[in-house]
């Protein structure tokens, strides 16, 4: 995540997530133009992390796959879009967040804009 630009997207339930060429340009995002292959989605999904520090763990943000639909002519246009699986936050009353008295209402996910 140290080059390219960055944007984050809320994440309140686990399933499909469809992002737009006019989400995108909401966003912020610079979308003249832009390479399909360049766009990326980043994250590590829902819930809390494990109590013990020995527990294995990533230590970044995971990619996560995404499919574009472009119409094949690989540039992001107006009318275009894209999907992911998003992990959100555990549903409340589970195991690990009774005992704690914690609750998560979202997670995110960076959306990234690679030059490659």
């Amino acid at each position: 995540m140290s080059s390219g630009n960055w944007f984050k997207i809320k994440i309140d339930r686990t399933g499909i997530f469809k992002v737009t060429y006019d989400q995108l340009a909401g966003m912020g995002m610079n979308v003249n133009s832009l390479k399909s292959a360049n766009i990326r989605v980043f994250g590590n999904g829902g819930g809390m992390l494990p109590e013990s520090n020995s527990a294995p763990r990533f230590d970044d943000l995971q990619e996560t796959a995404i499919e574009v639909f472009d119409g094949g002519d690989g540039i992001f246009n107006q009318g275009d879009y894209f999907v992911f699986y998003g992990i959100g936050p555990p549903m409340f009353g589970t195991l690990c967040l009774s005992f704690s008295g914690l609750r998560i209402r979202k997670t995110f996910m960076m959306i990234g804009l690679i030059t490659l």
